[in-house]
């Protein structure tokens, strides 16, 4: 059978990322990262409860101290996670400016780490929910990115592994509308940057769900 590693943080995105693969017919191995982000908890049982939803081959939560120890990040507590932020602000910030909650390189480490254990399993993919179109304009989440780093893992990799981001060009109501039908249950998915309770509705992980809900015409299980 396939084999894929695939990122699943526990977030929206994630989630759909997982469905997709695994309806591409991939036997699931699932790697998670607790970075020191405020919600790490509340991202872990999420990721978990997917994990067996999507009946995972293997599981595998890595714990690195690593983004904590630089900082450089809100997410991880080093300055206030900005809140309210409108889609127009979003979309009107400067070339090169990013949030607070940028996490430097956090997605080219994680995927140089689910390389390797995809090596080790001899899987031929890895993915990863990536998102350029509609996002928080991340650069370790563009296209051209990921398109440099198959080239370097066609070279660097044994089998030259193949990293695939199914989502890359889709907008968020288009995530939703796709994980509508592969039956991505959204309620145990988690996305606010701030609470572990319930969505605060302000951070710009909640504002950027919202948005794709309401586009999508459908109602977040997770908002009651």
């Amino acid at each position: 059978m396939k084999k894929a590693v695939v990122v699943l943080s526990g977030g929206m995105d994630s989630a759909v990322c997982t469905a997709y693969a695994k309806n591409k017919g991939y036997e699931l191995y699932l790697m998670h990262l607790n970075y020191g982000q405020l919600t790490e908890k509340r991202e872990e049982k999420a990721f978990n409860e997917l994990a067996d939803l999507y009946s995972a081959k293997d599981r595998l939560v890595l714990d690195v101290d690593f983004f904590k120890t630089i900082g450089g990040s809100s997410l991880i507590g080093d300055g206030e996670i900005p809140v309210d932020s409108s889609e127009n602000e979003m979309k009107n910030r400067g070339v090169g400016e990013l949030p607070s909650t940028y996490v430097p390189f956090r997605n080219g480490i994680i995927i140089s780490l689910a390389v390797a254990w995809a090596e080790k399993l001899n899987a031929q993919k890895v993915f990863i929910g990536a998102i350029e179109a509609d996002s928080s304009g991340y650069p370790d989440c563009r296209e051209g990115f990921y398109g440099y780093l198959n080239k370097a893992l066609q070279i660097g990799t044994k089998n030259g592994i193949e990293i695939e981001t199914p989502l890359m060009e889709l907008s968020k109501s288009d995530v939703v509308k796709l994980g509508q039908e592969l039956g991505v249950p959204f309620e145990l998915t988690w996305s606010c940057y701030q609470n572990e309770e319930k969505p605060c509705g302000k951070c710009e992980s909640c504002i950027l769900r919202a948005k794709g809900f309401k586009e999508a015409g459908i109602i977040d299980p997770l908002i009651k």
